[in-house]
């Protein structure tokens, strides 16, 4: 078996979801009546999240190997607001509680707002399908 070899560094990875978080939230702010496509947003930033707080391990590993831990713990702890509000939202939207949802989102809109993304959306549609991947 061949070594797989990463040539996405996990900081760019992670920009590209929160970009990705970002243009799904400003989106689903634009839409008014719930459908199949506001569950899709939802479920979309809700599996992106946790999608990001599962690469914080794999990110503090080569610190840890060198004995940062410091710095491996800072790097948990401001990244700790990912699994935190993935967890709050699945949660909310398996029970369908559109309210929490919506405080939820705006939590994470404020943790987004240093975050720069562009006007237009050249990522497509990547929420299309996350309700059932939810599921």
């Amino acid at each position: 078996m061949t070594r797989l070899i990463q040539t996405e560094r996990p900081y760019n990875e992670r920009k590209k979801i929160l970009v990705a978080i970002k243009l799904t939230l400003r989106d689903f702010e634009e839409k008014r009546a719930l459908n199949q496509q506001t569950r899709d947003h939802a479920a979309f930033v809700c599996l992106a999240l946790l999608t990001l707080s599962a690469s914080i391990d794999s990110t503090v590993e080569p610190w840890e190997k060198r004995g940062y831990w410091v710095k491996a713990d800072r790097f948990r702890n401001e990244w700790a607001w990912t699994g935190r509000l993935g967890v709050q939202l699945r949660e909310a939207i398996l029970q369908e509680k559109w309210d929490e949802i919506l405080q939820i989102n705006k939590c994470i809109a404020e943790k987004l707002v240093d975050i720069k993304a562009p006007l237009n959306n050249r990522f497509g549609s990547l929420w299309e399908g996350a309700w059932q991947k939810l599921e």
